[in-house]
């Protein structure tokens, strides 16, 4: 059909619908607007599989009417027949390195939707499959981070040479959230979709940048350490001068022992153990002339460690750096 191939299955869909399918394709391989417009509206009659067959159509179609045109038509369709369009593709593309975004930049600007960027700070987590931000402004929600720089994730992983699955960076980024993104699905304990457009500065986490509350954490010297103990991201954090990357533990509950609070966790992957006693007691940095609030105690896989901690400040969105 003009070159592009039809599957029988989506022959008998369409039939089913009482729609001319290969027809609307003849005419717009030819440019007829009201034929496109109408092949592409056809995206909201499809199933998993037709519409990943139909998406190899459009994509075809889009190869042969080029970019310039076929964002101008998809431009003059209402929001839901943008979104339907825009998961048939995706759900069309073959699998490998080649995105939308690359193969019709043009499509795919028309695809987004068109929210002026805002300025975010908070943490970024990398995931080969589904990066997370954590909004400093929205202390518990948890966005599924689309990566439009391109530049975010290999900077994650140049500052952190060896990551600990689930950890996490200071982005201070612009863009926007939305409920939609092509064929994505949101998944449940997400509350949107963030779209990072422009990066203004990346950081390694540590207790003056983070913007999400931590129950505490604590610094020591000679040798140096910190820990980080989190509810919100879900983590016990260790890090000790000389040793190369985190070690990481599940979030586990406080308790009490006498007037001393106790957090205690083990990796069962790792077999790494630790244990964090904090003590209510001022504590003095020697290296800093800082004060803590507290002093702890810190045992890792046997091993001691002295040092004093601080909890996340009371005031709700203090500024960077206090």
């Amino acid at each position: 059909m003009s070159g592009i191939l039809v599957p029988v299955e989506l022959l008998k869909a369409a039939s089913h619908n009482a729609f001319d399918y290969t027809g609307k394709v003849a005419k717009a391989v030819h440019k007829d607007e009201q034929a496109f417009q109408e092949l592409l509206l056809f995206s909201n009659n499809v199933d998993s599989l037709t519409g990943k067959q139909h998406g190899q159509v459009l994509l075809s179609l889009l190869e042969k009417v080029g970019d310039v045109y076929f964002a101008r038509v998809l431009a003059n369709l209402d929001e839901d027949g943008q979104h339907a369009t825009w998961k048939a593709l995706d759900e069309g593309l073959p699998a490998g390195p080649d995105t939308l975004n690359k193969l019709a930049p043009l499509t795919w600007k028309t695809l987004l939707p068109q929210h002026p960027p805002a300025p975010f700070s908070g943490l970024y987590i990398f995931n080969e499959k589904t990066s997370t931000y954590l909004d400093c402004a929205a202390p518990g929600e948890r966005y599924l981070a689309i990566d439009e720089t391109g530049a975010i994730n290999r900077n994650f992983k140049r500052m952190l040479r060896y990551p600990y699955p689930g950890q996490a960076i200071y982005a201070e980024v612009k863009g926007f959230k939305t409920d939609f993104f092509g064929a994505m699905t949101l998944p449940d304990n997400y509350t949107a979709f963030i779209i990072l457009t422009e990066i203004v500065n990346l950081e390694v986490k540590n207790f003056r940048n983070t913007c999400i509350p931590y129950d505490l954490w604590a610094l020591g010297n000679e040798p140096f350490w910190q820990a980080e103990i989190s509810a919100n991201e879900g983590v016990i954090e260790f890090q000790e001068l000389g040793f190369d990357g985190s070690r990481f533990f599940p979030f586990v509950p406080s308790t009490m022992e006498d007037s001393t609070t106790i957090y205690a966790s083990i990796n069962h992957d790792t077999g790494d153990n630790i244990r964090i006693s904090v003590f209510s007691e001022k504590c003095g940095d020697t290296m800093s002339d800082s004060v803590y609030q507290y002093k702890v105690a810190l045992t890792m896989n046997g091993k001691r460690f002295t040092g004093c901690g601080r909890t996340f400040p009371v005031v709700a969105m203090r500024k960077k750096g206090e």
